[in-house]
């Protein structure tokens, strides 16, 4: 149980870390919000479909600003670190990878939680699509893609921060494994604006889930060995 205490303050403190740091520069968070809204009207205005049409593709419009801007946590969750030359003293820090992994997975997925809290307000406003007026799904939804993108991105991160040049690899190298999903999260959101909540909303939510697990898994496995490249 000491152990557990113990873990769970190294990983506290290392969120609140980067919590802090973010609060104090404002580096990440508003270039976030204003590349995701960029990018949202920006698509939206391109869309010159009829308004059923509209909504239903303005779904994975919605997903692609959040995977886009919160690239820009995420890469600066770690190439921070680096540029203050912090890298190698945090990895000197006596603590295990899977903490560390967790705690930027954390700061990660409430960066982006906080982006979705911008973006699908506006995109209500842009498509006037009924999202607010089903919110307990639509924040299951956001949850599970924000942790998804989040556990997946973090490992990405952590392997572009390892290599010497490290320009916009974060978003090449993390698109393959958000793909499927941002596809997912589209599609459940193209049954939200239908009004279906039932079993294919629901079976999108498992897909969405699984991939969370699965990328969460994965990232706690692997951190170790990336740390060490």
């Amino acid at each position: 149980m000491n152990a557990v205490y113990f873990h769970l303050g190294q990983w506290w403190f290392l969120v609140r870390k980067d919590l802090q740091r973010e609060y104090r520069s404002r580096a990440a968070w508003p270039s976030m919000a204003l590349l995701g809204l960029l990018m949202l009207m920006a698509i939206e205005m391109q869309l010159d479909l009829p308004a059923a049409l509209s909504r239903q593709v303005a779904g994975g419009m919605l997903w692609l600003a959040i995977f886009f801007g919160g690239a820009v946590p995420i890469e600066r969750s770690f190439s921070s670190e680096q540029a203050d030359g912090c890298w190698d003293a945090l990895r000197m820090y006596p603590v295990e990878g899977a903490t560390l992994y967790l705690a930027k997975f954390a700061f990660n997925f409430i960066s982006l939680a906080i982006l979705s809290c911008v973006l699908l307000p506006m995109y209500v406003v842009l498509t006037d699509a009924p999202l607010l007026k089903q919110w307990p799904a639509t924040s299951l939804l956001a949850m599970l893609t924000c942790a998804s993108l989040a556990a997946a991105g973090t490992l990405v991160g952590a392997i572009a921060n390892s290599l010497r040049s490290r320009g916009n690899l974060v978003v090449l190298l993390l698109l393959p494994l958000a793909l499927p999903v941002l596809l997912g999260a589209s599609d459940a959101t193209a049954s939200l604006l239908r009004g279906d909540t039932g079993d294919m909303f629901g079976r999108w939510l498992q897909l969405l889930a699984a991939f969370s697990l699965i990328n969460l898994t994965a990232g706690v496995l692997l951190f170790d060995f990336v740390l060490e490249r």
